[in-house]
């Protein structure tokens, strides 16, 4: 189920980022040097995943109560997007939370931060069936950042899924998507 579930959100990101229209915005936002994007992101992805054949429902910003016994801070989080594939259990989701950063290394370190967040999900709430990271950043060569994400996920104690570890550069831009 992990590397099913790794497959498909990379394929959906890969997807994704393909389109021309996306590049172009990718390409423009790298040459103005605006930041600040990851919402307009998520509002393409958003329209990006409600026409994709292979979603059956997906839901963005979905409010989960946390584990008090382990967050003492918070309530409440959301999940940036939980997607179900078409054809699986109604109540089986898969999480993505979504970060952008222009250094390869602060956008990591935010991936791995939501991953620790999403281990707080109470029990009785908990459908997720898997969660996954995609970030996107400025280009790295694949070992390069697959060393910066074990080098974090050792640092923040976070297990990832063997060899689930993608990343893509997202053409004619200085910048890549990954997941985990």
């Amino acid at each position: 189920m992990i590397k099913r579930d790794f497959k498909f959100v990379v394929e959906l990101a890969t997807e994704f980022f393909t389109q021309e229209y996306i590049v172009q915005r990718m390409s423009l936002i790298e040459s103005k040097d605006i930041s600040g994007w990851e919402i307009w992101l998520q509002v393409e992805f958003a329209m990006f995943l409600e026409q994709h054949i292979a979603v059956g429902e997906w839901i963005r910003e979905f409010q989960y109560s946390m584990d008090m016994r382990s967050s003492k801070k918070q309530k409440y989080m959301a999940i940036d997007f939980l997607v179900r594939k078409r054809g699986a259990k109604l109540d089986q989701y898969i999480a993505i939370e979504i970060k952008q950063n222009k250094s390869a290394a602060s956008c990591i370190n935010g991936m791995m931060k939501d991953a620790c967040k999403i281990s707080l999900v109470k029990g009785s709430e908990d459908d997720i069936r898997t969660m996954w990271s995609l970030g996107i950043h400025q280009a790295l060569p694949q070992e390069d950042l697959e060393n910066l994400v074990n080098s974090y996920a050792d640092e923040y104690e976070v297990q990832l899924g063997p060899n689930c570890i993608k990343t893509k550069p997202i053409e004619n831009t200085n910048f890549a998507f990954t997941v985990f």
